[in-house]
């Protein structure tokens, strides 16, 4: 689009590229955080991984790729209006965009689907066919739609043969389907977060993990806040002014940041429980950790002073079922004290096991 010094005097010549840059690079560093600490918590408790997480690790991975393009473009004078921007790019621009919208749509999906896995590991009943039903749809949508992207009509008037031969979909058409799917896109992240609410509400668990569980499955709702506005922003793209597509990115690339970290803080509340040892494992010493030497001596001597007084008394033997009821007492109180389950679906696993309600 070539354009005249003269022509463009009275045009506004605004440059949202570098508030795109620092946006796009801190979503990515703050999901980052949350995805590294929710792993590190899992390997160190020797948990392993599941699906949810490597589809969570892939869904980072294709933001990350989608945000540097961003950033290339930036380079290329993407963030400027189109007669800001010199002819030579705008071809580097829209093969970039491209690339960068397809990835960062994919990304949006697998992290949404990753949090639907982690409800697959809850005993939801009924609800399971549900969540199966919305990773299904979901993932035929936002493939379809990424897949889309590749095959819009390009602006302008087509003078070549081959252009003119070229199936492609109108440009209004896809708006219009992408509207569609980022309704969809929404209406899953609202789902998925207020799903566990029917079910979590009935277990039988203390008020406050019950309360953090729900909160922290809730989080799910700023990434539906966000699949909102950037669904909002999908008519910029029928503009041939390429600053009128910033937002679109902004917004795109905000729905997966935020969902990376609402899908990982069910797993990060572990940090902010009272009492808990996540860096130290158990060492077999009880409640309190171990326990010192002189204890142990000083347990040892008054053992054996007991054992001298009482020689010619013979104590009836506790049977095993005793014993063994002690030792689960042990454990249990053990357990209460000082360990606990840093990922929730161990805590509502037993908390169901353990209920005899009607969870529906």
């Amino acid at each position: 689009m070539a354009t005249t010094a003269t022509s463009v005097a009275g045009l506004s010549h605004d440059n949202y590229g570098p508030q795109l840059v620092v946006l796009t690079i801190a979503l990515v560093l703050a999901s980052a955080l949350f995805l590294a600490l929710r792993i590190y918590l899992k390997v160190s408790h020797r948990r392993g991984l599941w699906y949810d997480d490597y589809l969570l690790v892939a869904s980072w991975i294709a933001l990350t790729a989608g945000v540097i393009l961003n950033v290339v473009d930036v380079g290329y004078g993407y963030g400027r209006h189109s007669w800001d921007v010199a002819p030579a790019h705008f071809g580097n621009i829209v093969t970039n965009g491209t690339i960068s919208g397809t990835v960062i749509l994919l990304a949006a999906c697998w992290s949404k689907t990753s949090f639907a896995f982690t409800l697959l590991r809850l005993p939801i009943g009924w609800m399971r066919a549900l969540v199966w039903t919305i990773i299904i749809t979901l993932n035929v949508l936002m493939h379809m739609s990424a897949l889309s992207i590749w095959i819009e009509c390009p602006f302008g008037a087509v003078t070549s043969k081959e252009a003119e031969a070229r199936i492609c979909i109108p440009i209004p058409v896809a708006v219009e389907s992408g509207i569609v799917v980022g309704g969809y896109s929404a209406a899953v992240d609202f789902t998925l977060a207020l799903l566990p609410w029917k079910f979590l509400w009935n277990l039988q668990m203390q008020r406050r993990d019950k309360l953090g569980v729900l909160v922290a499955m809730s989080m799910g709702v700023f990434a539906g806040l966000s699949a909102v506005i950037k669904t909002t922003k999908l008519t910029t793209l029928e503009s041939s002014d390429l600053i009128d597509s910033v937002q679109l990115a902004s917004w795109g690339t905000a729905e997966v940041g935020v969902t990376i970290m609402a899908a990982s803080i069910p797993i990060l509340r572990a940090l902010f429980r009272p009492g808990s040892r996540a860096s130290m494992p158990d060492m077999g010493y009880g409640a309190d950790g171990a326990t010192t030497a002189a204890q142990r001596r000083g347990a040892a001597a008054a053992e054996a002073a007991t054992t001298t007084t009482t020689a010619t008394i013979q104590p009836v033997q506790p049977t095993r079922s005793f014993t063994l009821a002690k030792r689960s007492d042990a454990k249990s109180s053990s357990s209460a004290n000082g360990e606990f389950d840093f990922d929730f679906g161990d805590d509502v696993k037993k908390s169901a096991q353990s209920s005899n309600k009607s969870f529906f």
